[in-house]
């Protein structure tokens, strides 16, 4: 891939986790608002605050190191790091082709009910789906690596 397309890819993933984001805050704020025991909804969110979307820019002394070697691109996302040891949950899939979750489990009960949300406060102008993630460090499920269908162009 160029440059260039490497960018564009990294911008639109880093700004569907911004829009996941955003509509996850408006999904709780609708719950409390309308007091339908929002307290009951397990906690999931998007693992988006304190990322960064960045460009590694060398220095006009590196060289690539001692070995010469040198990163295939300089663009990245960087995000906080998930529990990821053997021990650990693995990735969990919500929506997707194939795997829809457990339809009993709470969860996946909340994040079907939030990627329906996503196409109604956006007039179905844009869906989240293929939602997968993993417990945090403190056992939140952390939303990853969302994709989106949409009307409007994601730049």
């Amino acid at each position: 891939m160029t440059k260039s397309s490497v960018k564009r890819v990294l911008q639109a993933e880093y700004s569907l986790l911004c829009i996941g984001h955003a509509l996850k805050q408006k999904f709780d704020d609708l719950a409390v608002d309308s007091g339908s025991g929002a307290s009951k909804i397990p906690k999931f969110y998007f693992n988006f605050e304190n990322s960064i979307f960045g460009e590694l820019v060398s220095s006009l002394n590196s060289s690539g190191g001692e070995s010469g070697r040198c990163l295939p691109h300089s663009h990245f996302i960087a995000t906080l790091l998930l529990p990821c040891s053997i021990l650990d949950e693995k990735i969990r899939k919500f929506t997707g082709n194939d795997d829809m979750g457990d339809a009993n489990d709470h969860i996946t009960k909340a994040v079907h009910a939030f990627t329906h949300f996503t196409a109604l406060y956006t007039h179905k102008n844009i869906i989240l789906c293929d939602l997968q993630g993993m417990l945090d460090h403190n056992k939140v499920m952390c939303l990853i690596d969302p994709q989106g269908h949409t009307y409007v162009f994601i730049s």
